[in-house]
């Protein structure tokens, strides 16, 4: 997250832009980002962390596309929140479910 979010705050405008056009080239570029990051990510897991190949896969397709999902969203309304309380949330999110924000709430 830390790695994702200073990239984007180096080149705010860029990434603002990407999301907001709908042209196919800039959609195509926002695909290959996502299916690097699930590839990096499969790469570095820990061996055995997962039962089997199936758990492993679509859990890094659901994690890795919510995150890009959730970039797509801040760098729509960045406004909102700061991109710090994004990645923190992510976070959260990921590693401790929809449980965890619920108890951040309280």
């Amino acid at each position: 997250f830390e790695t994702l979010t200073n990239i984007i705050q180096n080149d705010f405008e860029f990434y603002s832009d990407l999301v907001q056009t709908q042209k196919v080239g800039e959609i195509n570029l926002i695909a290959k980002i996502t299916e690097t990051l699930k590839e990096r990510v499969k790469a570095n897991l820990p061996k055995g962390l997962f039962q089997d190949k199936f758990t492993m896969e679509f859990s890094v397709n659901y994690i890795i596309t919510g995150m890009m999902e959730g970039y797509k969203e801040w760098l729509q309304n960045p406004k909102e929140i700061s991109l710090e309380k994004l990645a923190q949330t992510m976070n959260t999110l990921i590693f401790s479910g929809l449980n965890g924000i619920l108890a951040n709430e309280t």
